[in-house]
């Protein structure tokens, strides 16, 4: 091994939670470039020094804290996959070693982030349909996007992978990807749902999960991220779940 063990952990260690999420300077297709020159053994110590830094940064925060920073985490997560022009294991073992723990951690306190997205996308939905169920997973949600029920559907198979050629397909789609929702909240586990067609109700039902799952953050985004205009945050009406 090229680097010396406590040398190359201690460059993975950062002082605040924010640093390990910061979309801004470049997380985590930067740190997944890092990732990818190291040898196996250097990787794994690289990752096991973040991890464990964001565990104990984590362990720190009392639950009103660690919601808020979940808010903030899952709303960066989603910036940073609108961004995103490439995938790969190295940006997915990051996003697991730091957001990942954030949201296991929020989880075993009894919680779950509903994660509802409401973004118009006229033309190429390909991001949506193949790297946002990659990217979220990485993080511990289960994605959901009715579009994607929609093309799976043996009557689409025909149809082109746009929103127009989806539409007809769109209403079997959105029942299918409802109906995965709630098995998603029975399970008590974190979801991101995007809806790429947005109108009036369309989201109605999967909103509603938050109120009737004990321990759930539902986050409501219209559009892309914007640090200037926040989500709607509500809670569920208890909490934390057993």
């Amino acid at each position: 091994m090229a680097a010396d063990p406590a040398d190359l952990a201690a460059e993975w260690r950062y002082p605040e939670l924010v640093d390990y999420l910061d979309i801004d300077a470049g997380v985590p297709v930067v740190q997944g470039e890092r990732l990818s020159v190291l040898n196996a053994e250097e990787r794994s110590i690289a990752l096991t020094a973040a991890e464990m830094r964001v565990e104990a940064l984590v362990a720190a925060l009392d639950a009103r804290a660690l919601a808020r920073l979940a808010v903030d985490a899952v709303e960066r997560l989603y910036r940073a996959g609108a961004s995103l022009e490439l995938w790969s294991p190295d940006i997915a073992a990051y996003v697991r070693a730091t957001w990942g723990v954030v949201f296991g951690d929020l989880a075993r306190r009894g919680f779950r982030i509903h994660y509802v997205i409401e973004h118009l996308h006229p033309e190429r939905i390909g991001r949506p349909l193949e790297l946002y169920p990659d990217l979220f997973a990485a993080a511990g949600f289960d994605y959901v996007c009715p579009h994607t029920y929609a093309n799976l559907l043996p009557e689409a198979h025909e149809a082109e992978v746009t929103p127009d050629a989806l539409a007809p397909f769109l209403p079997e789609g959105r029942r299918l990807a409802v109906e995965q929702a709630r098995a998603v909240a029975s399970a008590g586990r974190h979801l991101a749902y995007l809806e790429l067609a947005p109108e009036s109700g369309a989201v109605a039902a999967v909103l509603d999960l938050v109120a009737a799952t004990p321990g759930t953050i539902g986050v409501h985004r219209v559009g892309l991220p914007d640090p200037v205009r926040p989500p709607e945050v509500s809670l569920a009406s208890r909490g934390p779940a057993a």
